[in-house]
């Protein structure tokens, strides 16, 4: 990730990715005849959005390079330590910084389905036991407390 510069971040990434694959959806859509004129237009206006993100990106990180070799020294700046002058920078932002936004996206992205897959086998485990009230009444009955008063079962739906 380039620190500073809109749009490479882990969220400019997942933008950019998502506008990217929708037209790829949208056609697999119309193969299918399940699309409209409506939803084509709110996909090329993202796509168009996407393009003009990438091209501010290329835009800046050339523009800095221009600025960077233009300085005072003589171009004796030395970009991250790699020995280069900045004389030969043309773009600063290097594919290495696209990769570790992609990385890191793909590392974000990989824990959160791996949590999601913890929660839901979580979530049968508790399904499968018959500890709730709701499940044993809905077994023996209805449950009541030590004076013989029904017990209110929850149904998470909020008195609706």
């Amino acid at each position: 990730m380039t620190v500073g510069i809109p749009g490479v971040g882990l969220g400019g990434i997942f933008y950019l990715l998502s506008a990217a694959l929708m037209p790829v959806c949208e056609l697999a859509r119309t193969a299918r005849h399940r699309t409209t004129r409506r939803r084509w237009s709110l996909v090329l206006r993202q796509a168009a959005i996407a393009v003009g993100v990438v091209v501010a990106i290329w835009a800046t990180g050339w523009l800095l390079g221009f600025v960077l070799s233009r300085t005072p020294h003589g171009g004796m700046i030395h970009v991250l330590g790699t020995g280069m002058s900045t004389s030969a920078v043309h773009n600063v932002l290097r594919i290495g910084a696209l990769a570790l936004s992609l990385g890191s996206l793909a590392v974000v992205l990989a824990l959160v389905q791996l949590a999601r897959l913890v929660v839901c086998r979580a979530d049968s485990r508790a399904r499968q036991r018959p500890d709730s009230v709701a499940e044993r009444s809905a077994t023996t009955g209805p449950v009541e407390d030590r004076d013989g008063a029904r017990l209110r079962v929850d149904s998470g739906t909020f008195g609706r």
